[in-house]
């Protein structure tokens, strides 16, 4: 299967799964995909190529905002894997990508308590 065939399956059932914002959000990043993968069978991706598309489509983006888009495209992988029906390993599941777009680590907050003083 192709990756503009699996996009358009996968925006279909995104229709019935999830909400309108989500449904754009992802859009965005599967058209970019898309444009760039439009003709290729889904299990030739290689994590590296995954790699540079982010690297070139992402590299002005917060790290939250990278680790989000990798996060979607991983979703994409494990539905077009799971419809192919294909015994092949997720290529955003490689080592290479998961240190790459990591999630950022939250700094618990410090909360200072005012003590009121009596006389």
């Amino acid at each position: 299967m192709n990756i503009k065939d699996t996009v358009e399956l996968y925006k279909e059932h995104q229709r019935t799964t999830l909400k309108v914002r989500t449904q754009e959000s992802y859009r965005l990043l599967l058209e970019k995909f898309q444009e760039a993968f439009s003709d290729r069978k889904v299990d030739s991706i290689k994590a590296e190529e995954i790699l540079q598309f982010f690297e070139t489509g992402t590299s002005k983006l917060a790290r939250s905002t990278r680790h989000l888009r990798y996060a979607q495209l991983k979703a994409f992988f494990s539905f077009a894997l799971d419809v192919a029906g294909s015994n092949i390993q997720n290529p955003c599941n490689s080592s290479l990508l998961s240190k790459a777009f990591k999630a950022t680590t939250r700094l618990q907050r410090k909360f200072l308590i005012r003590r009121r003083w009596m006389n």
